[in-house]
């Protein structure tokens, strides 16, 4: 069989490279190909496009990739009509993947959308184009596929990707002793996102943060390097790094928010991942100017962009995007946390309650069965390694 799969940004990569894994465990045989990058090539998957630089947060920082993003979706076309897959897996990523999914709907190309763009809302809004386009819509939240199915659409809550994320290496004490971290210290971890422009907009504040609250309390910090970014970004900043004695860990996220006493992330897939492992945190953004006057009009329309408080509905973590993100607020947001054990234990069974909403670990074995029923063409029940099982929320 012969399958495509585009993954635009870094988590759609990891998340669509854990289907394919499995995907290959029950169709070994299967030719994949597509757009992606490092986690997607180290399953195997020819890559036409290494799309680790085509993330962007809105319109205003989308302007300037348009033309690449132009030339890849038409060469994209050519090849598919060339090919004539199988299947398409689309995961996330809609101004290019939604555009592709509704071509591929007019060439006769099945289409398996995986992870939605805004699938987290739990309003319906602007969803005909996608239901339209996608043969099977595999979603990460059950209220999504509630609302799916209701418009008349084919849709399955798989659970949440994130979920298999969550295996440390070690239990938290091991991990907190190879991090350096004493017994009378506390561990704050540094996520500073996984886009170029994250890295830049943000790390000179995390770090500026990091110098003040190292003044009267015993604190370590370690930095989480994004797979997808390499060492020169931190090229400029290897000094401070070194006089504050931070730590740089590269695909560990998992193994840095299990050991940390609070976190400072932003705003993406990694807040979730803190969220399901109880990591109290501080949502973090910024942007370009033009950014964030369009930030600021979106976040007039949703009130909130962390997904844990998204999920919720409310407030459970602070978030400081923009201006707002000052040292000295951050600083004071996360020593209040420190320093309060019930606010601590208030904030960690409100992140529970969000990670218990994402259902249960599997999203990527689902979701490949789905797959391969796509691709065969034949009903769950005769699928050769057995039926699906939803996901339970």
């Amino acid at each position: 069989m012969n399958l495509f799969v585009c993954a635009g940004e870094a988590s759609g990569d990891q998340h669509a490279a854990l289907v394919i894994r499995e995907l290959l465990q029950r169709a070994p045989t299967t030719t994949v190909w597509g757009i992606g990058s490092v986690h997607l090539h180290h399953v195997g998957v020819r890559l036409m496009y290494d799309s680790s630089r085509w993330g962007a947060m809105g319109f205003v920082q989308a302007i300037p990739k348009i033309p690449g993003l132009l030339r890849a979706f038409q060469r994209t076309q050519r090849a598919l009509l060339a090919e004539r897959p199988d299947a398409l897996l689309l995961v996330d990523y809609g101004a290019f993947n939604g555009r592709l999914a509704r071509w591929a709907k007019l060439h006769d190309l099945a289409v398996l959308y995986y992870c939605p763009p805004k699938s987290w809302r739990r309003e319906a809004e602007n969803v005909g184009g996608l239901i339209s386009a996608s043969e099977v819509i595999a979603t990460p939240f059950p209220w999504s596929a509630e609302l799916l199915n209701a418009a008349g659409g084919q849709a399955v809550f798989v659970g949440h990707p994130v979920l298999e994320l969550l295996r440390p290496r070690d239990d938290r004490a091991a991990l907190r002793q190879e991090f350096g971290v004493h017994d009378d210290e506390q561990l704050i971890a540094i996520l500073p996102g996984s886009r170029p422009f994250e890295l830049q907009a943000l790390l000179s504040r995390l770090l500026s943060a990091a110098a003040l609250l190292r003044q009267g309390r015993k604190v370590r910090f370690a930095l989480s390097l994004a797979p997808n970014l390499p060492e020169q970004f931190l090229h400029k900043r290897r000094a401070w790094l070194t006089t504050l004695e931070v730590a740089t860990v590269r695909g560990r996220t998992t193994d840095l928010l299990t050991a940390c006493d609070f976190a400072w992330v932003a705003s993406g897939t990694a807040t979730l991942e803190a969220a399901c492992l109880g990591a109290p945190m501080v949502i973090v953004y910024d942007a370009l100017w033009l950014s964030r006057l369009e930030g600021l009009v979106r976040r007039g329309r949703i009130g909130m962009i962390g997904m844990p408080n998204v999920i919720a509905g409310h407030f459970i973590v602070p978030e400081l995007l923009g201006p707002d993100l000052t040292a000295a607020r951050l600083v004071e947001l996360t020593a209040r946390v420190l320093d309060d054990s019930a606010l601590r234990a208030e904030t960690v069974a409100a992140l529970a309650a969000v990670k218990d909403s994402l259902g249960t670990a599997g999203a990527s074995a689902r979701t490949a069965e789905l797959l391969l029923n796509l691709m065969c063409r034949t009903s769950p029940e005769q699928l050769p390694h057995g039926t699906l099982e939803p996901a339970s929320a």
